[in-house]
């Protein structure tokens, strides 16, 4: 038996009312939000977006195109996979005593020189002594053959 349209139409609209009444907070929130969007002028900034997303794509995938580009789009992937194998705490502590090396040797004299002296100096301090282990140890584990 089918139903009349008219009784359709009905069930359709107390549906609808019935799953309104369910979600009001929900549908407010979501409201205040499309509220924020507009006055921020971010739904126009998008609709012009979506409307225009041929134009936008076709000039986008032009501009990567280029051969300037082209390093950089085959590096990507396996510079984020590469990434991932990164150890950032301890990365983040050599890091941290790169930047304060840096900033040691850019107050030094440009024009001072090493010497044999200067370096057995160097061994006798205790932190430059841990620095330089430190370093030489980094240099024996890049050599090792895993």
């Amino acid at each position: 038996m089918e139903i009349p349209p008219e009784k359709q139409k009905a069930d359709d609209l107390a549906e609808v009312t019935d799953a309104i009444a369910e979600n009001k907070d929900v549908i407010i929130k979501a409201i205040r939000l499309m509220k924020v969007l507009d006055d921020a002028k971010i739904l126009d900034a998008s609709i012009g977006a979506v409307e225009s997303r041929g134009f936008i794509t076709g000039k986008f995938t032009k501009e990567l195109r280029k051969e300037q580009y082209t390093g950089v789009l085959n590096n990507l992937a396996p510079l984020v996979f590469m990434i991932g194998k990164l150890n950032v705490p301890n990365l983040q502590d050599m890091l941290e005593k790169v930047n304060k090396g840096l900033e040691n040797a850019n107050q030094a004299s440009p024009n001072q020189r090493t010497t044999v002296g200067s370096l057995v100096g160097l061994l006798k301090d205790e932190d430059a002594n841990k620095s330089i282990t430190y370093f030489l140890n980094i240099l024996k584990g890049m050599s090792r053959e895993d």
